[in-house]
């Protein structure tokens, strides 16, 4: 079975129950974020600049990664998308302006947007800091599951980031 850590306030909320503990050991190898949170084991997929997707059931959480938003620097300014929006993959979404440049977010996958995180709006910091939880951009439904095979598994993507350094 899949499951989902999240935080809320530091606090996991779900975890599998069977454990009788949070099993942190069990879930170490997954997540790119150690330092920034729980381990997710939902699928994440990656796209070559940077922006990825968590896909639980037909629902996808898209933000950037940490590698991107630490290249970014210190966000000035986020422009959200539009709630309801239908999007294609490969698409701009929404932008993120730093004292350093002004990066053009792509969606990783075709689908509607079904919610954004308006926190982002003046909590700029939750991007830089914890960019794969709390600094999600925005949620979809996803129109073609097929997208997915065209984008990099982690594995895939934390190879890819070993040539960049």
């Amino acid at each position: 079975m899949n499951y989902i850590f999240r935080t809320f306030n530091g606090v996991p909320r779900n975890f599998h129950k069977s454990h009788g503990t949070y099993p942190f050991h069990a879930y170490s190898s997954y997540g790119l974020s150690t330092s920034y949170g729980l381990h997710r084991i939902y699928p994440t997929y990656y796209m070559k600049s940077h922006e990825y997707v968590i896909v639980e059931n037909d629902e996808g959480t898209c933000g950037i990664t940490k590698y991107a938003a630490d290249k970014i620097g210190d966000i000035a300014f986020v422009s959200l998308p539009t709630k309801g929006e239908s999007i294609e993959n490969g698409v701009k979404v929404a932008e993120i302006e730093s004292v350093k440049s002004c990066e053009e977010i792509k969606s990783p996958v075709s689908g509607t947007i079904t919610d954004v995180n308006n926190p982002l709006e003046e909590e700029y910091h939750l991007i830089s800091e914890y960019p794969e939880e709390r600094g999600w951009i925005w949620k979809m439904n996803l129109n073609n599951k097929e997208e997915l095979k065209d984008l990099m598994d982690e594995d895939r993507y934390k190879e890819y980031l070993s040539t960049l350094e």
